[in-house]
């Protein structure tokens, strides 16, 4: 299954949906073992997948369907496992990494006491 073309956006809804499902936190749940992790990527897929698709809308694009986690859980098989909870983790970890103009900012401040100091 290909999971790129869900647009999975792990934005500040989708985390703060995240600490209402899982107050343990979803990272935790989806290291689970057995049907709860299953349930917990499901519900992953669902919501970033949605945020994703509200994202496209807002700059848009038109409208395409998303799936819910009833559905995820009836497409995923054994195999899809691994890449789904790649594609989610990945999302995640974008998400929650700072921007590009994040970085050259810090940079730029970097660079500023650098001189400052004397030190490269």
């Amino acid at each position: 299954m290909d999971f790129s073309k869900w647009n999975l956006t792990y934005n500040a809804a989708a985390h703060f949906a995240a600490k209402d499902q899982y107050p343990d936190g979803l990272l935790q749940a989806l290291a689970a073992s057995g049907e709860q992790s299953l349930d917990a990527l499901c519900w992953a897929l669902e919501e970033l997948s949605r945020q994703g698709e509200r994202l496209r809308r807002s700059l848009g694009h038109d409208p395409v369907q998303t799936l819910q986690a009833q559905d995820f859980k009836n497409l995923l098989r054994p195999a899809d496992l691994l890449p789904a909870k790649t594609a989610v983790l990945a999302a995640i970890h974008k998400g929650l990494a700072p921007g590009e103009a994040d970085e050259k900012e810090v940079d730029e401040v970097l660079a500023q006491l650098q001189k400052k100091t004397g030190k490269n």
